[in-house]
């Protein structure tokens, strides 16, 4: 007997509808549910972390990321300092 797939559960908030009022997405950094951590190299390196599940399946997991956030109109700056 087959058994139906049931999605895990994200720990964290949705992304906003395109039509919302609310223009502006927070960063990874900012959404609730990331622990933030300081990696203890050179000055200190950000480090954030959420957690995901599915009790239902038996799983869960972590992802993250490090260094400092970036929204789009930041990016061409933080490029070019990268490029030279």
């Amino acid at each position: 007997m087959e058994q139906e797939f049931v999605p895990p559960e994200i720990v964290g908030e949705a992304m906003p509808e395109e039509n919302s009022t609310n223009s502006r997405i927070p960063t990874f950094f900012e959404r609730p549910d990331v622990h933030m951590v300081e990696i203890p190299v050179g000055a200190g390196v950000p480090f954030g972390f959420e957690v995901v599940s599915s009790p239902e399946v038996g799983i869960s997991g972590v992802y993250g990321t490090w260094r400092k956030s970036y929204d789009n109109a930041a990016l061409p700056d933080l490029v070019s300092q990268a490029i030279g």
